[in-house]
Protein backbone atom coordinates (compact mmCIF):
# COMPACT_ATOMS: atom_id res chain seq x y z
CA UNK A 1 0.00 0.00 0.00
CA UNK A 2 1.30 3.58 -0.85
CA UNK A 3 2.00 6.05 2.14
CA UNK A 4 -0.71 8.54 0.56
CA UNK A 5 -3.47 5.52 0.18
CA UNK A 6 -4.89 6.29 3.92
CA UNK A 7 -5.09 10.06 3.31
CA UNK A 8 -6.89 9.61 0.43
CA UNK A 9 -9.33 7.17 1.80
CA UNK A 10 -10.08 9.57 4.33
CA UNK A 11 -10.67 12.27 2.24
CA UNK A 12 -13.09 10.04 0.30
CA UNK A 13 -14.92 9.40 3.30
CA UNK A 14 -15.14 13.13 4.39
CA UNK A 15 -15.72 13.87 1.17
CA UNK A 16 -17.42 11.08 -1.04
CA UNK A 17 -19.12 12.82 -3.31
CA UNK A 18 -17.22 16.41 -3.87
CA UNK A 19 -14.54 17.57 -6.43
CA UNK A 20 -11.52 16.55 -5.16
CA UNK A 21 -7.96 17.67 -6.71
CA UNK A 22 -5.10 15.12 -6.51
CA UNK A 23 -1.79 16.93 -7.25
CA UNK A 24 0.78 14.39 -8.51
CA UNK A 25 4.58 14.36 -10.09
CA UNK A 26 2.50 12.92 -13.16
CA UNK A 27 -0.97 11.76 -14.57
CA UNK A 28 -0.22 7.97 -14.71
CA UNK A 29 1.07 7.59 -11.04
CA UNK A 30 -1.75 9.93 -9.72
CA UNK A 31 -4.27 7.75 -12.00
CA UNK A 32 -2.39 4.74 -10.01
CA UNK A 33 -3.33 6.32 -6.95
CA UNK A 34 -6.67 6.69 -8.17
CA UNK A 35 -7.03 2.64 -8.87
CA UNK A 36 -5.03 1.82 -5.65
CA UNK A 37 -7.94 4.07 -3.85
CA UNK A 38 -10.61 2.41 -6.34
CA UNK A 39 -9.20 -0.99 -5.49
CA UNK A 40 -10.01 0.19 -1.40
CA UNK A 41 -13.00 1.66 -1.70
CA UNK A 42 -14.74 0.37 -4.95
CA UNK A 43 -14.73 4.15 -6.72
CA UNK A 44 -13.12 6.97 -6.88
CA UNK A 45 -15.91 9.13 -7.63
CA UNK A 46 -15.44 12.95 -7.55
CA UNK A 47 -11.48 12.85 -8.01
CA UNK A 48 -9.57 14.67 -10.66
CA UNK A 49 -5.22 14.18 -11.11
CA UNK A 50 -3.87 17.07 -12.33
CA UNK A 51 0.34 17.84 -11.95
CA UNK A 52 1.47 21.53 -11.67
CA UNK A 53 2.19 21.38 -15.43
CA UNK A 54 -1.85 20.61 -15.95
CA UNK A 55 -2.78 23.62 -14.48
CA UNK A 56 0.02 25.97 -15.61
CA UNK A 57 -0.86 25.75 -19.15
CA UNK A 58 -4.86 26.25 -17.98
CA UNK A 59 -3.93 29.40 -16.58
CA UNK A 60 -1.38 30.59 -19.17
CA UNK A 61 -3.89 29.94 -21.55
CA UNK A 62 -5.41 33.31 -22.15
CA UNK A 63 -1.44 34.43 -22.17
CA UNK A 64 -0.42 32.68 -25.02
CA UNK A 65 -3.45 32.69 -27.01
CA UNK A 66 -3.48 36.73 -26.91
CA UNK A 67 0.18 36.33 -27.83
CA UNK A 68 -0.70 33.48 -30.34
CA UNK A 69 1.68 31.41 -28.92
CA UNK A 70 1.24 27.65 -27.66
CA UNK A 71 4.04 25.24 -25.89
CA UNK A 72 5.83 23.43 -28.10
CA UNK A 73 5.29 19.72 -27.73
CA UNK A 74 8.79 17.69 -26.49
CA UNK A 75 8.91 15.95 -29.70
CA UNK A 76 8.05 19.65 -31.56
CA UNK A 77 11.09 21.20 -29.29
CA UNK A 78 13.38 17.82 -30.40
CA UNK A 79 12.71 18.16 -34.32
CA UNK A 80 13.55 22.27 -33.48
CA UNK A 81 16.85 21.76 -32.28
CA UNK A 82 17.41 19.28 -34.62
CA UNK A 83 16.82 21.13 -37.62
CA UNK A 84 18.70 24.15 -36.00
CA UNK A 85 22.16 21.56 -35.92
CA UNK A 86 21.63 21.02 -39.62
CA UNK A 87 21.02 24.37 -40.75
CA UNK A 88 24.29 25.56 -38.88
CA UNK A 89 26.51 22.07 -39.48
CA UNK A 90 27.60 22.76 -42.74
CA UNK A 91 28.76 27.02 -41.88
CA UNK A 92 32.12 28.08 -41.46
CA UNK A 93 33.58 27.75 -38.00
CA UNK A 94 31.50 25.08 -36.73
CA UNK A 95 33.10 22.37 -35.24
CA UNK A 96 34.31 19.98 -37.78
CA UNK A 97 34.28 17.04 -35.24
CA UNK A 98 30.69 17.97 -34.17
CA UNK A 99 29.64 18.51 -38.01
CA UNK A 100 30.98 14.60 -38.83
CA UNK A 101 28.44 13.29 -36.26
CA UNK A 102 25.49 14.98 -37.57
CA UNK A 103 24.23 11.37 -38.73
CA UNK A 104 24.40 10.13 -34.70
CA UNK A 105 21.03 10.10 -32.85
CA UNK A 106 23.15 10.24 -29.51
CA UNK A 107 24.89 13.63 -30.87
CA UNK A 108 21.69 14.87 -31.72
CA UNK A 109 20.43 13.85 -28.12
CA UNK A 110 23.33 15.40 -26.27
CA UNK A 111 22.80 18.40 -28.48
CA UNK A 112 18.98 18.92 -27.56
CA UNK A 113 19.97 18.15 -23.65
CA UNK A 114 23.32 21.21 -23.89
CA UNK A 115 20.13 23.38 -25.72
CA UNK A 116 17.73 23.11 -23.13
CA UNK A 117 20.18 23.44 -20.33
CA UNK A 118 21.68 26.41 -21.66
CA UNK A 119 18.72 27.87 -22.23
CA UNK A 120 17.14 26.71 -18.67
CA UNK A 121 20.77 28.51 -17.44
CA UNK A 122 19.92 31.50 -19.24
CA UNK A 123 23.01 31.36 -21.00
CA UNK A 124 23.31 32.94 -24.06
CA UNK A 125 24.47 32.76 -27.45
CA UNK A 126 26.65 35.54 -27.18
CA UNK A 127 28.12 34.32 -23.50
CA UNK A 128 28.73 30.72 -25.12
CA UNK A 129 30.67 32.48 -28.47
CA UNK A 130 32.86 34.09 -26.25
CA UNK A 131 34.12 31.13 -25.05
CA UNK A 132 36.21 30.24 -27.67
CA UNK A 133 36.29 31.45 -31.44
CA UNK A 134 35.67 27.18 -33.24
CA UNK A 135 34.97 24.91 -31.32
CA UNK A 136 32.38 22.94 -29.45
CA UNK A 137 30.80 25.74 -27.60
CA UNK A 138 30.73 28.21 -30.36
CA UNK A 139 29.37 25.60 -32.49
CA UNK A 140 26.83 25.04 -29.46
CA UNK A 141 26.00 28.53 -29.60
CA UNK A 142 25.22 28.43 -33.69
CA UNK A 143 23.13 25.96 -32.78
CA UNK A 144 21.32 27.88 -29.92
CA UNK A 145 20.80 30.98 -31.89
CA UNK A 146 19.29 29.29 -34.86
CA UNK A 147 16.99 27.66 -32.50
CA UNK A 148 15.83 30.67 -30.78
CA UNK A 149 15.63 32.13 -34.59
CA UNK A 150 13.41 28.83 -35.92
CA UNK A 151 11.22 29.24 -32.65
CA UNK A 152 9.61 32.76 -33.32
CA UNK A 153 7.75 32.48 -36.71
CA UNK A 154 6.28 29.06 -35.41
CA UNK A 155 5.25 30.68 -32.20
CA UNK A 156 6.36 28.09 -29.86
CA UNK A 157 7.92 28.60 -26.58
CA UNK A 158 9.75 25.81 -25.65
CA UNK A 159 9.98 25.68 -21.55
CA UNK A 160 12.27 28.37 -20.80
CA UNK A 161 10.42 30.27 -22.59
CA UNK A 162 6.81 29.44 -21.05
CA UNK A 163 8.07 31.63 -18.42
CA UNK A 164 7.84 34.84 -19.52
CA UNK A 165 6.39 37.42 -17.83
CA UNK A 166 3.12 34.89 -17.91
CA UNK A 167 0.67 34.01 -15.20
CA UNK A 168 2.11 30.26 -16.33
CA UNK A 169 5.57 31.58 -14.40
CA UNK A 170 4.08 33.45 -11.57
CA UNK A 171 2.17 30.42 -10.76
CA UNK A 172 5.58 28.22 -11.46
CA UNK A 173 7.58 30.00 -9.67
CA UNK A 174 5.07 30.00 -6.38
CA UNK A 175 4.13 26.24 -6.45
CA UNK A 176 7.73 25.19 -6.86
CA UNK A 177 8.79 26.89 -3.26
CA UNK A 178 5.31 25.98 -1.41
CA UNK A 179 5.32 22.47 -2.95
CA UNK A 180 8.35 21.49 -3.64
CA UNK A 181 8.90 18.94 -0.93
CA UNK A 182 5.64 17.11 -2.12
CA UNK A 183 7.29 15.46 -5.16
CA UNK A 184 9.04 12.96 -3.39
CA UNK A 185 8.84 9.45 -4.61
CA UNK A 186 9.85 7.55 -1.51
Amino acid sequence: MHYTLPQLIALDERFPTQRKLLLAPSINFGRELLAALAHERGSWIGWEVATLATIAQKLALVDLAERETRRASDVAVADTISTAFDDVATSPGFSPELAALTWSAGTRGAIADAILELRTANVTAAQLSAVGEIGVASSLAAVLRRYEQLLKPAGRLSRKHDSDNSRLSRFFNHVSQVYSPVFTTH
